[in-house]
């Protein structure tokens, strides 16, 4: 049986509105995600930017620092409106074994 990890379930969340936050604030951001599914065993948000982006506000660098620090791993894509990020967050389930 699969039960969701909550220590897991809980930097996805954080990831989430840290990226949310920044869909907010800066024009022309494409937020995606990827949540929670039985079938994977990672849940991610990615954040599309345009390019070429100066990013000025100290919310939004410190946001964006800390999807990179409170990921598991980063995957960048050159896309046709600029570049993008995605953050994920690995090992999302906890297996319990049917006794």
């Amino acid at each position: 049986m699969k039960m969701i990890d909550p220590t897991a379930m809980s930097r996805f969340t954080a990831l989430r509105e840290a990226a949310g936050k920044i869909d907010r604030l800066v024009p022309h951001v494409r937020l995606m995600e990827q949540p929670p599914h039985e079938s994977r065993d990672t849940a991610s948000v990615a954040l599309e930017f345009p390019t070429p982006l100066v990013v000025l506000n100290s919310t939004i660098r410190q946001a964006l620092s800390f999807l990179f620090s409170a990921c598991d791993t980063v995957q960048t894509d050159k896309t046709k409106r600029g570049i993008c990020f995605t953050f994920t967050v690995s090992k999302m389930w906890i297996t319990e074994d049917a006794e």
